[in-house]
């Protein structure tokens, strides 16, 4: 769903149409501001995903971190066409020359921080959760529905095994999420011990007292290991309590989970 809204940058501000098109820009190359941290995980899919959607869309793109100090910004705008901030919206950078767009993840969104999503020419929700949640929050008037894209790391062409190969077990990745709805994995678990093993990758070291039906998996897990471990399961199991959908049951969904 990368290609439900389009948006035209010109001087006199921003248009968006709804002709399933990319973003389409004047001129042969313009530059993009993509403010984020850098990822191997979830942010680091999303950056790659906001890299070709804008590159398509005819702008070259460069990441830098958030905390810049002003004295930078005021440098770094006078060569900016457009300006992406990803998961924490920044006052420090809206430009009001300068067309800005927040991607927001919803762990992230404070009602403290929502005079400054407002500042921004258009906020892209992946999600209809997300959308959702900024309406609660009054936050409609520069909200648009992106839709969810990720990137596939793996050759899943190969690695795809049907759900009826694999052992009935099931498999919840939180990393390094405090959102996931790890704890109420655990403890339905915890209360049901004949239930097929659970399998947990998480940053965090396991808890005491596990029962036996639950394997919980810390610290970093490679790319090629979690291929592995989606390949080994039958189920994903992911009762995230902020985010509608994400990078790692779609992997899971096509690997044949």
């Amino acid at each position: 769903q990368r290609n439900n809204c389009s948006i035209i940058f010109n001087p006199m501000g921003v248009h968006f149409n709804s002709d399933n098109a990319l973003p389409r820009c004047a001129a042969i190359m313009k530059k993009a501001i993509l403010v984020q941290k850098a990822s191997v995980r979830g942010l680091g899919r999303d950056e790659l995903v906001i890299r070709e959607f804008l590159s398509r869309a005819g702008y070259s793109v460069v990441r830098k971190p958030l905390g810049h100090p002003y004295w930078i910004l005021l440098k770094i705008f006078r060569f900016v066409d457009l300006i992406v901030v990803t998961e924490r919206p920044s006052r420090r950078w809206i430009c009001s020359s300068i067309p800005s767009v927040f991607i927001p993840n919803q762990e992230w969104l404070k009602e403290q921080k929502l005079d400054t999503v407002r500042r921004y020419s258009l906020v892209w929700a992946k999600t209809e959760e997300c959308r959702r949640q900024l309406a609660s929050y009054g936050v409609e008037s520069n909200v648009q529905l992106l839709g969810f894209s990720s990137i596939i790391r793996n050759n899943t062409e190969n690695s795809y095994r049907p759900a009826g190969e694999r052992p009935r077990r099931f498999l919840h990745v939180a990393g390094a999420n405090k959102y996931k709805g790890t704890d109420c994995l655990v403890e339905a678990w915890l209360s049901h011990p004949y239930w097929p093993l659970l399998t947990i990758v998480s940053a965090d070291p396991a808890p005491r007292d596990l029962p036996k039906n639950i394997d919980w998996i810390d610290g970093f897990v490679s790319d090629q290991r979690l291929a592995e471990l989606r390949r080994g399961h039958c189920f994903h199991i992911q009762p995230s309590e902020v985010e509608g959908w994400g990078h790692s049951p779609r992997q899971s969904v096509l690997e044949g989970a």
